[in-house]
């Protein structure tokens, strides 16, 4: 007779960025920290853009990092805004092949002008003006901010590394505590 108690099924993942599973896993995690941190607060998506460019990725972003530190000394920003959480999106444009790069950020404050900010954001890139800011709704359902992820990471995986993916595969998901196999996705 076949006794369940007697099994264990264990796990392992590999934590890479660009892993469907492993990215869905920490997007999930990061959401569930960050509405526990902002609960009751007034939060504000802000997104910050870079104009297209055909240099390396990695100078990109790190041109980002450091104008976002620029924008956060200004007073608009700094008078305004007690703090926040920030992401790196990048996406790549299939005719041109330039790279897009634009920051997400959750800030906790005060109203700002978003042609204000457009200037200061301007002055500080030199060639980007392109800025976003509005009340933040953080209410969606989780399971639909885990599939959304899910797509986006999928879609990002399939643009930069075409023909690396089969065209059929099984999609496991977490229902409770348990992982189950859904069953085949045509992707």
């Amino acid at each position: 007779k076949h006794d369940p108690a007697a099994h264990k099924f264990v796990l392992n993942t590999c934590k890479m960025r660009l892993c469907r599973p492993c990215a869905a896993e920490r997007a999930a995690l990061i959401r569930a920290n960050l509405l526990e941190a902002v609960k009751d607060r007034e939060i504000r998506f802000l997104t910050l853009t870079l104009k297209s460019t055909d240099e390396p990725l990695r100078l990109t972003v790190t041109r980002l990092h450091a104008y976002f530190r620029q924008l956060r000394r200004k007073p608009l920003f700094s008078k305004r805004v007690l703090g926040g959480a920030a992401f790196v999106e990048v996406t790549r444009n299939r005719q041109t092949h330039l790279w897009h790069a634009h920051l997400h950020c959750l800030v906790e404050g005060k109203f700002m002008p978003k042609e204000a900010l457009s200037r200061d954001w301007l002055a500080i890139t030199g060639d980007s003006y392109i800025v976003d800011i509005r009340l933040a709704s953080l209410v969606r359902a989780p399971a639909a901010v885990r599939a959304e992820m899910e797509i986006l990471v999928e879609q990002r995986l399939r643009e930069w590394l075409p023909g690396a993916f089969p065209e059929r595969a099984l999609r496991i998901t977490r229902d409770g505590h348990k992982l189950k196999i859904v069953g085949d996705l045509s992707l």
